[in-house]
């Protein structure tokens, strides 16, 4: 399948696309289809899921399409990111969320994909971006922030759409939208994971307890 990927319609993406599937496993080990003539796996750039039931980011692509570039996710169950759901995809330069339920964005969810280039998260209901979630990202060109709970903006510096703002802007958006970041959020990003431990170890330890009911 050949795909005019936005927001450059004059280039064509070889892609793999899988349309309306349930996708019960988080790791793939295989896609199945027939290639066009002349072309391989290793000529995947993108690959695209339509409207498939599936709750996390899929793993294991990468070591079926070697080159791939951009992933693109429409319409699925997932409402949370981590970064470690990006840990596979160092070499993608495009990452397409839309139509989802993600609530927010955490501040290092890119660590791993240091090279994007084009972001979307439209229609996906967000409430909270931390504001420094671009901060490592070099190479950024655009990202599509649109119909989302508090968020809907677009930085746009490869098409030259005039609602677009600077990416400067962009991120004293991100800054000065006051919207608190979910109980959520503040519990595995904002508190330290040694804290964390520290904690657990002290709510299990039997010194500390005046009753203990077997």
């Amino acid at each position: 399948v050949k795909y005019d990927w936005w927001p450059n319609n004059s280039s064509e993406f070889y892609t793999c696309k899988v349309t309306e599937n349930r996708i019960v496993s988080r790791e793939i080990s295989k896609f199945i289809g027939e290639h066009e003539a002349e072309k391989s796996d290793d000529d995947v750039i993108a690959v695209r899921f339509d409207n498939c039931k599936m709750t996390d980011v899929p793993q294991g692509i990468m070591k079926i399409f070697k080159n791939l570039k951009i992933l693109l996710i429409y319409g699925a169950e997932i409402n949370k990111l981590v970064k470690e759901d990006f840990e596979e995809f160092t070499q993608i330069t495009q990452l397409w969320f839309s139509n989802s339920f993600i609530e927010y964005l955490p501040g290092n969810l890119f660590d791993h994909m240091p090279l994007l280039e084009m972001i979307e998260f439209s229609n996906c209901n967000i409430s909270y971006i931390d504001p420094h979630i671009f901060n490592r990202l070099a190479n950024l060109k655009v990202v599509k922030l649109k119909n989302n709970r508090n968020i809907n903006v677009i930085y746009d510096s490869v098409s030259g759409i005039q609602d677009s703002i600077s990416l400067a802007q962009l991120k004293r958006k991100l800054i000065q939208t006051r919207v608190n970041p979910p109980v959520t959020y503040k519990t595995y990003y904002h508190i330290p994971y040694k804290m964390a431990a520290d904690l657990k170890c002290l709510l299990n330890d039997d010194s500390f307890k005046d009753v203990t009911i077997d």
